[in-house]
């Protein structure tokens, strides 16, 4: 065994083959955020890039479609805390990600109780974040997080992995340990994947390019 990251022992990987279904920890993370579908077309498709995210202008909603079907895969919300009690018992043909204007644990909680996914700012205040996703490690709802660099995508995946090991998530969200991600083992980066559903981004060129110069691709 060996001490991974923050003092949680994974099996050494050493001389033990991958799961041919293994795949990258950043297998179709981000979510480009397009003006419309056309915006959505042109983006330069990888291994790490997801769900195009689409605003939808008769209702409001951000519609996160397949980058090659462009169907909705799942909806992206932003709502005020005032129409959080509507938006517990939405239900829609798939599944919702709620981005709630003033997100606590205890909305966390309720929405994941309701069995939507949580919209997670990383621009929000990191106590706030770290307390979120303290809770979100124990349900099985996951969430999707909103930044505009690649700073805060390592951040996510950082975060990701300190709730579910119980480390410092605080620690993480200030100065992410990206030889820790580097080192995951294929199981573990399967587990960050089920939780942190996708990362909102608004150039994903740039956050790429991050991702290559701090060594994640």
């Amino acid at each position: 065994m060996v001490e991974y990251g923050w003092v949680v022992p994974i099996p050494l990987t050493l001389g033990v083959p991958r799961r041919r279904d293994a795949k990258p920890l950043l297998a179709g993370l981000l979510n480009p955020r397009c003006t419309d579908i056309g915006a959505a077309r042109s983006v330069v498709q990888n291994d790490a890039i997801g769900p195009a995210v689409l605003l939808d202008g008769e209702n409001g909603l951000l519609s996160a479609v397949s980058p090659t079907s462009l169907q909705p895969v799942r909806f992206h919300l932003d709502c005020a805390g005032s129409d959080l009690p509507e938006v517990l018992s939405t239900r829609l043909a798939a599944p919702l990600v709620v981005f709630v204007d003033s997100m606590t644990p205890d909305v966390t909680r309720e929405l994941a109780t309701a069995g939507h996914s949580v919209g997670l700012r990383l621009s929000d205040p990191i106590d706030n974040l770290a307390d979120c996703l303290a809770v979100l490690a124990h349900t099985d709802v996951g969430f999707v997080a909103r930044t505009d660099d690649g700073a805060g995508v390592v951040a996510a995946l950082a975060a990701t992995v300190a709730a579910l090991s119980g480390a410092d998530i605080r620690v993480a969200l200030r100065a992410p340990d990206v030889a820790a991600l580097l080192s995951l083992h294929p199981d573990a980066a399967d587990a960050v994947r089920q939780v942190l559903l996708g990362v909102e981004v608004t150039d994903p060129a740039a956050v790429i390019e991050y991702l290559v110069g701090v060594g994640l691709r």
